[in-house]
């Protein structure tokens, strides 16, 4: 393991050589002291690097599909750009991390923390983030197709332009993202970040516009925002309507 971790710190062209010598080998830098690194590029695919500390590393566009990173502290990390494809991220530490544009399809990132983290524009596509902390999270541009959001912190989050379809989002699966049923059939009411849910929808007023959706697709979307809310943290939203309009409170 010592002489594993000696040639990643040597840089990205050790890496390269050492690769290319142990081509059927994983390197195993299990709890290693990577903290700020230059690692960009690196082809790290199927490495061992569970509880290693990577703290504002620098992983641009570095090859980690299938690498062992879980329990990894990640602080400030820089991986934008990076493949993480079916990597193992469990309980990893992505605090402030910049994942913007990484490939994170079918990586499982059950309890990760990635509280204020850049996902924007990632791909987590049937990515396992179930109970995750995405609290302050930037998924902007974010596909999350299929991907198990279900307990996840979505607290202080964007999620501007994501791609929820088919999403587990505590139980939600409408067939349609959650924004396009909300822009579809509830007017003036935009994809708001999940801790706003308590302060903006208290007491206000929505205005529904039906167009050729039924009773029941409007209450969908009713149960979607309720959902929504729990996930948040929050108790559930409750609706009263009278056909034409809905009064939504939070629940007491």
């Amino acid at each position: 393991m010592k002489a594993d971790i000696l040639v990643v710190k040597n840089g990205v062209a050790a890496i390269t050589a050492w690769r290319e010598a142990h081509p059927d080998t994983r390197l195993n830098l299990r709890k290693a002291d990577l903290i700020g690194a230059d690692l960009r590029g690196a082809n790290l695919s199927k490495a061992r690097l569970n509880v290693a500390k990577l703290n504002e590393a620098d992983l641009r566009k570095a090859d980690l599909s299938g690498a062992d990173l879980s329990g990894a502290y990640l602080f400030g990390a820089y991986l934008s750009g990076a493949d993480l494809r079916e990597a193992k991220l469990d309980r990893a530490y992505f605090g402030g991390a910049d994942l913007s544009g990484a490939d994170l399809s079918k990586s499982t990132l059950g309890k990760t923390y990635l509280q204020n983290a850049n996902l924007s524009g990632a791909n987590l596509s049937h990515a396992n983030l179930s109970r995750a902390n995405l609290s302050g999270a930037n998924l902007s541009g974010a596909n999350l197709s299929g991907a198990n959001l279900s307990r996840a912190n979505l607290s202080g989050s964007s999620l501007e332009g994501a791609n929820l379809e088919g999403a587990n989002l505590q139980g939600v699966d409408r067939g349609e993202t959650l924004q396009k049923l909300l822009e579809r059939y509830a007017t003036g009411v935009p994809f708001w970040s999940a801790n706003d849910l308590d302060t903006i929808y208290d007491g206000i007023v929505v205005f529904v516009d039906p167009g050729d959706a039924s009773a029941k697709t409007i209450q969908g979307v009713l149960d979607a925002l309720s959902d929504l809310h729990i996930a948040a943290g929050g108790l559930g939203l409750e609706f009263v309507t009278d056909g034409q309009q809905i009064k939504v409170g939070v629940a007491k």
